[in-house]
């Protein structure tokens, strides 16, 4: 089974079991997500981290015989890449994935429904590819402009890559699975890349998001990629609309990749409903200085054989090492006044930090030599580290953060962003921005600490357009889109654009509906029909949760015919209720039809709200799905969202004082599976008569169609 490698045939990664090289029925997946190619490249001393993390992930999978590897989104930083950064990316695709060996896997499904070539590259005659590379998109490189292009599709036709999980029509997202097959093992990928979080949570809730299934779904392994904001709980009791919960998605799925979020947690955890595992890998370079960068940051090599699959978590020694600690001016004993004495204080703390810093460097160096050259070039670990230290001031006067940085220049990699002034809150969180919308003052309080991604643009145009600033004649809601296409996606004719056709939709309302005939009369109804399309986007985002909408989507588009599924796949709507358990499962669905496909397409549905309780009847005999055995579990998994969140804060604080350990592999773990014995070693899982006890023993699906008589 090995295929001849360009390097370095009979050598492996340290801890990445690549000496166990997988067989006919084992499909090696490398996964990888947010690699923000081109981040900083214009920064002399970290232009070229995210390039080299790249290269090393793609060195590993190169390594470690791969099957093929799977990128989670955010492969570039900005929407539009340089030539420079393009080509470099172009360059190591080439260098990494092309080659003489042969593709031990098949894709058994319609090219031609996920991909826009029509085929997957490795069947292309003028291509020689050794090791597929896949992806989805996400929110940085996400499609836009006239031509509804992004990077991605650049990298598909040039035969560099399979681009897959993007969705024209947003009213009606139908995710079908890529089907991979390689000898006795079977998978489904379900791709879904990044959409509005705000967008795709109606959606959910509006049950505007289908999945179609295998026509024999439990010979199958069901695995969804996504990109999206995960839900990491409910600030001041209000549930978050920005975000998708993981009661969202189906219960037949057996793994989840979450893209997106940067907090490295690779391996597999349980979902809050015990139905499937998530694996997070988080980003392989650090984009903002937060604690959640601050691990040692990982990809994850995937093993899939005949219904089970074990997570081997592989560390990225070449990753800039960041060192964050937090202190506390009143509890140093300094006067509020002495400003020396605060610079020699935060310069004092500052040095033991670069100590630290220089010392975990030193460390990945070693282990980085270790695992040896598997590539054209030799890759090192970035000489200076990157350091944030936290001062809470409240009382207390501050010092200038940029001339203190530049006694450290040469010693850190950001000397301009050591320091970091924050005010503890009162009443609210520490650090969040103060927004005012009063007069032409605009006032947000520099260098604070917010949330994950800090104040959004969204919420400063509300606050500061809010009451007496309220706009006229531009609906806010529709403003904030144009925005964010403007700063986000670099189109710098959308907010021009989106001014021009509210104006002449306005001139248009008001030439045919008006009857007034004062000039102060036609301005009044110009206000008023404004602040109705407000209301109504307002009213269209907020009251899908309130509601808990699951009566599908207005009554006016139940004429139209829903599309057929694709050959040899089956339709499975998705419903979504506040309660973990809540599926729609046995009632009919009214057909859909067709909204507005393009990216930005403003209005969203408001369908019929109704809260109904499910009968009994929606459901045939079928046992309850029981949580896996608990020898299979990750050892200390968590059960709460809150209490997750406590264990990551402790161990980012545990981080900072001590060198971030690399994560250890999983064993084999199995599907959901109904009263199943205690777990066996994790080889069992290979053998026949396992195989067999477990097909035996699994439940039927809840999630099945209810037949209609």
């Amino acid at each position: 089974f090995p295929r001849p490698g360009h390097w370095h045939a009979g050598s492996v990664p340290a801890g990445c079991m690549a000496d166990e090289l997988p067989d006919a029925d084992t499909l090696r997946i490398l996964v990888l997500t947010d690699t923000h190619v081109g981040y900083s490249e214009k920064d002399k001393v970290r232009g070229k981290d995210a390039m080299d993390s790249l290269e090393e992930a793609l060195q590993v999978g190169k390594s470690s015989k791969a099957d093929l590897i799977l990128h989670g989104g955010d492969l570039f930083h900005d929407n539009k890449p340089s030539r420079g950064c393009l080509y470099r990316t172009m360059d190591l695709l080439r260098q990494y994935t092309l080659g003489s060996g042969e593709v031990a896997f098949e894709v058994v499904s319609d090219p031609a429904v996920s991909f826009s070539r029509g085929m997957v590259n490795y069947q292309d005659p003028n291509m020689n590819v050794e090791c597929p590379f896949f992806m989805i998109h996400g929110n940085h490189d996400d499609p836009g402009g006239e031509s509804n292009l992004c990077a991605a599709n650049l990298l598909e036709v040039a035969g560099l890559c399979n681009y897959f999980g993007r969705h024209e029509d947003l009213e009606d997202i139908v995710i079908r699975p890529l089907l991979l097959s390689k000898g006795r093992s079977q998978v489904a990928i379900y791709g879904l890349g990044n959409i509005r979080d705000e967008r795709l949570h109606r959606a959910f809730q509006a049950r505007k998001v289908r999945f179609e299934t295998p026509v024999d779904p439990d010979k199958w392994f069901h695995v969804m990629i996504l990109h999206q904001n995960r839900h990491k709980g409910s600030k001041g009791g209000v549930p978050s609309k920005a975000c998708i919960h993981e009661e969202m998605l189906p219960s037949f799925l057996d793994l989840v990749i979450w893209g997106h979020e940067h907090d490295c947690q690779v391996k597999p955890q349980e979902s809050l409903r015990g139905e499937f595992y998530v694996i997070q890998p988080g980003s392989s370079v650090a984009t903002s200085l937060t604690p959640g960068e601050a691990g040692l940051k990982h990809v994850a090599l995937i093993d899939l054989k005949q219904g089970v699959f074990r997570c081997n978590p592989v560390p990225l020694w070449t990753v800039r090492p960041l060192v964050m600690r937090d202190i506390v001016l009143s509890e140093t004993g300094l006067l509020k006044t002495d400003t020396q004495a605060i610079w020699n204080a935060l310069t004092s703390e500052v040095d033991s930090m670069i100590t630290q810093g220089e010392e975990e460097v030193q460390r990945r160096a070693k282990e980085l030599e270790a695992r040896g050259k598997f590539g054209p070039r030799k890759l090192e670990v970035p000489k200076l580290p990157l350091v944030r230290l936290r001062v809470e001031h409240s009382g207390f006067d501050t010092i200038s953060a940029s001339t203190f940085g530049n006694q450290f220049v040469g010693r850190v990699a950001n000397p301009d962003e050591v320091l970091l002034f924050h005010r503890k809150g009162g009443g609210g969180a520490v650090g969040s921005r103060k927004v005012q919308g009063l007069g032409d003052v605009l006032e947000i309080e520099e260098n604070l600490v917010s949330g994950d991604d800090g104040v959004k643009i969204q919420d400063i145009i509300y606050k500061y357009i809010d009451g007496e600033q309220n706009l006229q004649v531009l609906p806010e809601p529709d403003l904030n889109d144009a925005v964010q296409s403007f700063v986000h996606r670099a189109e710098p004719c959308a907010i021009e654009r989106f001014v021009k056709e509210v104006v002449e939709a306005t001139n248009q309302a008001v030439l045919k509906e008006s009857r007034a005939v004062g000039e102060e009369e036609i301005r009044v109804q110009i206000q008023d029909r404004a602040e109705t399309l407000r209301q109504q986007r307002l009213a269209a985002a907020q009251g899908g949760a309130e509601q808990g909408s699951l009566s599908g989507p207005p009554t006016e588009r139940a004429s139209q015919a829903k599309p057929e599924p694709a050959a040899g796949l089956v339709d499975e709507p998705i419903g979504f209720e506040d309660a973990p358990t809540a599926a729609v499962l046995g009632e009919p669905e009214a057909a859909r039809g067709r909204g507005r496909g393009g990216r930005g397409g403003r209005g969203g549905a408001r369908a019929g709200r109704g809260r109904g309780k499910r009968s009994a009847d929606d459901f045939d005999d079928r046992p309850p799905k029981q949580p896996r055995n608990s020898q299979a579990r990750p050892p200390d998994s968590q059960r709460s969202v809150a209490a997750a969140g406590a264990a990551a804060a402790a161990s980012v604080a545990a981080a900072s004082a001590a060198p971030a350990p690399a994560a250890s592999p999983t064993p084999f773990l199995p599907r959901r599976a109904a009263n199943a014995p205690a777990a066996a070693p994790a080889d069992s899982f290979f053998g026949e008569e396992s195989q067999a006890s477990q097909r035996s023993q699994a439940p039927k699906r809840q999630w099945a169609l209810k037949m209609s008589s």
